[in-house]
């Protein structure tokens, strides 16, 4: 949980904790509650570095669950066919 919090900082997940604290101030100020709930679901996307594809659709900043190709890629032999 700690190299998640503090590691992995890039210009979006600044940008989207940025954004959900503006979000979530200018709420407080509005006294709206659905203002607050999407500033703090920006916040949060942004602090734990989260996305909203799923469950293991995308990933935004885990280098564990990068996906590799483990099949060798197998040669094709093609025959030409001439037609009369």
């Amino acid at each position: 949980m700690k190299a998640i919090l503090f590691t992995g900082w890039n210009f979006m997940r600044a940008l989207r904790v940025f954004l959900g604290g503006v979000i979530l101030y200018q709420s407080i100020l509005a006294h709206d509650s659905m203002y607050g709930f999407a500033g703090a679901l920006f916040m949060l996307t942004g602090i734990f570095n989260i996305g909203c594809c799923g469950a293991g659709g995308c990933s935004t900043g885990f280098p564990t669950q990068q996906k590799t190709n483990a099949q060798a890629i197998e040669e094709v032999d093609y025959e030409e066919i001439k037609s009369k």
